[in-house]
Formats: structure tokens, C-alpha cells, sequence
């Protein structure tokens, strides 16, 4: 017994309806504004990657001042919105939940406290990167124990969610202490006092 379609031109009908049928639903998909992969995955294409590291130590005060940039680059076809960030130490993970353009969090990490602030560049809206952006996630740490060896290998983790689907990314950006590039100097704008104007009255 045969099994199949015998005829060559009911295979070729078949086949044609398929492919027809294939490239209709990815025509369709390109007019709602999503490719094939973002329809399955439901999670767009994206990359991460820590641009550079710095640490500084006081003697005086025993305190370690971090700087981690990241870089998060959507270039699939769906918006994101980065909702947490997962830091990794050498005393452990931290989770940092992300709710605007800038966010203020102080921590303990085992035995250390460590006040974090993050900065998001490029992102629209406070926290979500569109389809296409590419964003800067600057992390500073100020801590009371020193939470990085040099030449150890550590990441970050950027937790995204697609805002058209509720589906969620995570994105890792590895760094290896003493071998990223350093961050240049976090420089304090400088505040300008008015002069005291002189009211032309003789002392």
C-alpha cells in the first residue's frame, strides 16, 4: 500500500498552498508591525554588553565606589520596557527594580551596604527602549565592602517585557574586572552663585 499524494499535480497544488499560505501569515504579521520570529518568541532579537567598569577605594572612610555601563540595543521589531535589573556581586545577586529614568536603592548584600543609582540614556518614556533604540544603563555603586576582585568575571542582567505581548527578554552583559575599559570620571557640574549686585550707596 501507497502512501501520499501519488499525483504530481495535486503535490504541487498542496505544495503551492502551503507556501501561499506561509507567506500570507508573514505579510500579515508585517502589517501589524512584527516579523515571524517576534510572533513565536513573542521576544525580539537584542544584545548587551558592559562598555566599561571603574572602582575607587578611600582609605579613610573604607569605602568602594563602582561604575558599570551597559548597553542594550533593541533591534527587533517589538518595544520593551526594562522593568529589573539583576546585579551580580562577589557577595551575591541584587535585584533592582526600575521604574523611571533615574532610580535611588540602598541595599545590603550580605554584610555590605551598597547604595545604587541607575541612569537610563535613550530610553523613551522612562523605561522602555522601542524597536530600532539602542540605550545606556548606567549603574553607580557606593558600598562599604569591596564587592569586585580583579580578574573576576561577572554580569549584569536586564529583565525586559514586550509591551505588545506582556512576554519578557533577559538580556546578560558580562564584564571581567581589570580587563573592560575604565569609565571616565563622574564630573559635578559646577553650581554658579550670582553675584551680589552693588546698590551704588557709599558705605
Amino acid at each position: 500500500m501507497k502512501v501520499g499524494i501519488e499525483h504530481p499535480i495535486l503535490g504541487l497544488m498542496t505544495f503551492t498552498l502551503i507556501a501561499a499560505m506561509v507567506v500570507s501569515a508573514i505579510v500579515l504579521l508585517g502589517m501589524v508591525n512584527m516579523n515571524f520570529q517576534d510572533y513565536i518568541l513573542k521576544t525580539p532579537v537584542t544584545e548587551g554588553y558592559a562598555t566599561c567598569f571603574s572602582q575607587n577605594f578611600d582609605d579613610f572612610t573604607e569605602r568602594y565606589e563602582y561604575i558599570v555601563d551597559i548597553v542594550v540595543a533593541n533591534s527587533g521589531m517589538v518595544n520593551l520596557r526594562l522593568e529589573k535589573l539583576y546585579v551580580a556581586t562577589e557577595r551575591g545577586l541584587v535585584e533592582l527594580t526600575v521604574e523611571s529614568e533615574y532610580t535611588a536603592r540602598t541595599v545590603t548584600v550580605e554584610d555590605a551596604v551598597v547604595d545604587f543609582e541607575i541612569r537610563l540614556l535613550g530610553f523613551t518614556r522612562d523605561t522602555e527602549l522601542w524597536a530600532g533604540q539602542r540605550g545606556l544603563i548606567k549603574i553607580n555603586m557606593v558600598s562599604d565592602k569591596q564587592l569586585y576582585m580583579i580578574g573576576g568575571q561577572y554580569s549584569v542582567l536586564a529583565y525586559l517585557t514586550t509591551i505588545s505581548f506582556e512576554a519578557f527578554t533577559v538580556r546578560e552583559a558580562r564584564f571581567k574586572v581589570g580587563e573592560v575599559e575604565r569609565c571616565p570620571p563622574i564630573i559635578a557640574v559646577p553650581i554658579e552663585v550670582p553675584e551680589a549686585r552693588s546698590s551704588g550707596r557709599a558705605p
